[in-house]
């Protein structure tokens, strides 16, 4: 065996390393397939037992066809090398998407245990039981779609004389935290073995924890066994009751309890209400994101306040000023008392000398918006006057303050307007344009 060459494919990227097998991505050398190599470690050729389970395993694969069970194309073992290839699916199992992303994962929950029904349908279909349904043992990426993988510990169902009389198996295999009662009294494992497992994955991908926790692995099994869970609502409010029931009915203690097969517990997940609310998938991420963002404005807007601190020469926290300063700002009177100025200065050509404004002479400053002219102030386009008398509308009265206009420089064709009493309209020709 070449260092990155095992048989016929070479191997490009480590996935997962154990104590006795490697997961590697593998290819073809020049290929663009690529396919995933569960590879034995050389010092474990002398374990008998770990032997068999990679040819049992290689059996059981082989021998299943279905598009939610992983697919197995070839087995190879000879005296310095012994590995599987199976297909390489893109997507991570269970127990690392409800770490990472649990609203993704419960958003598409029903259509990954729909899956995992069918996978496991299949199996016992053809005479099997995996005996070690857990979320690492279930792939699923984000459109839904599922495999599930490692028949090592996949075990014939009782059938026949084995049946009637039962009997008891020479050792306890499988998970600790999946494993179902009969299982642990060293029963034959049967489809409702698969079933309880199964409902211990369920429960934990909506509960977000494990049904049963122990301070010891035997304390841990003697939960299993006596042990009524708490229903996933306890821990998830947002579950409905009609799915404690389903989680409940799979976690019986006695298999005759439970769903009668994989095919029965398919029809009950495709129409229990799972959920109160919708799941958002990624709600979860976009509020911590903006947490962070909120966070990191808050830490720029502290430090420019300090280095705005520093600049005026205090020692003050960067909160006090902004503090401080508001209290100086509550008496200032409204923008519309602002405007009122003092009395006119004696001499208008010389600015005011305390006046807060800037200093421009006194005459040449606009009028005020609220005082009349003594003619209307609508500007005339380029069109004749229109043929009517002066505007009616009265003169001011006398005692009314008038202001007077700016002073216009006069063209130099034109003569000055020539004022007359307030009783007498001038005529048409010396009426003045108004701008």
């Amino acid at each position: 065996m070449s260092e990155h060459v095992v048989g016929d494919y070479q191997l490009l990227n480590c996935i997962a390393a154990g104590s006795q097998t490697q997961i590697w991505e593998v290819g073809h050398p020049g290929g663009p397939e690529r396919y995933v190599m569960k590879l034995m470690l050389p010092h474990v050729f002398q374990d008998k037992e770990a032997v068999r389970s990679l040819r049992h395993e290689a059996r059981v694969g082989t021998s299943l066809e279905h598009p939610n069970l992983i697919e197995f194309h070839q087995f190879s073992m000879t005296g310095s090398e012994a590995f599987i290839v199976m297909e390489y699916f893109r997507g991570p199992n269970l127990k690392n998407s409800l770490k990472a992303d649990p609203e993704g994962l419960q958003a598409r929950l029903r259509r990954v245990m729909e899956g995992a029904c069918l996978a496991l349908a299949e199996l016992h279909r053809h005479g099997w039981v995996h005996k070690d349904v857990k979320p690492d043992n279930i792939l699923s990426n984000r459109a839904g779609e599922v495999k599930v993988i490692d028949f090592a510990l996949a075990t014939r169902v009782p059938s026949g004389l084995g049946k009637l009389f039962g009997g008891k198996v020479k050792s306890i295999q499988g998970t600790r935290t999946y494993i179902a009662p009969e299982t642990i009294r060293k029963r034959h494992a049967t489809p409702a073995t698969d079933v309880y497992s199964l409902g211990v994955t369920l429960y934990e991908l909506v509960a977000g924890t494990p049904p049963f926790k122990g301070s010891s692995p035997n304390d841990l099994l003697k939960r299993h066994l006596a042990e009524k869970p708490d229903p996933p609502s306890v821990y998830n409010p947002n579950v409905t009751s009609e799915l404690d029931q389903l989680v409940t009915w799979m976690l019986a203690k006695k298999p005759e309890n439970r769903p009668g097969s994989m095919d029965e517990l398919y029809q009950a997940i495709r129409t229990v209400p799972m959920f109160r609310e919708a799941i958002v998938p990624g709600a979860a991420a976009k509020r911590e994101e903006e947490a962070d963002l909120e966070s990191v404005g808050r830490q720029l807007d502290s430090r420019a306040d300090a280095k705005r601190t520093a600049a005026r020469g205090t020692v003050r926290a960067p909160a006090q000023p902004a503090a401080q300063s508001s209290k100086p700002a509550a008496p200032t009177p409204p923008p519309q008392a602002a405007p009122s100025r003092p009395p006119a200065p004696p001499q208008p050509q010389q600015p005011y000398p305390q006046q807060p404004y800037p200093p421009q002479p006194y005459p040449q400053q606009a009028p005020q918006p609220q005082q009349p002219y003594p003619y209307p102030q609508q500007p005339y386009p380029q069109q004749p006057y229109p043929p009517q008398p002066y505007p009616q509308q009265p003169y001011p009265q006398q005692g009314q303050p008038q202001q007077a206009q700016p002073p216009q420089p006069p063209a130099e064709s034109e003569a000055p307007p020539v004022r007359r009493p307030p009783n007498e309209l001038p005529p048409m020709t010396e009426l003045p344009d108004v701008i």
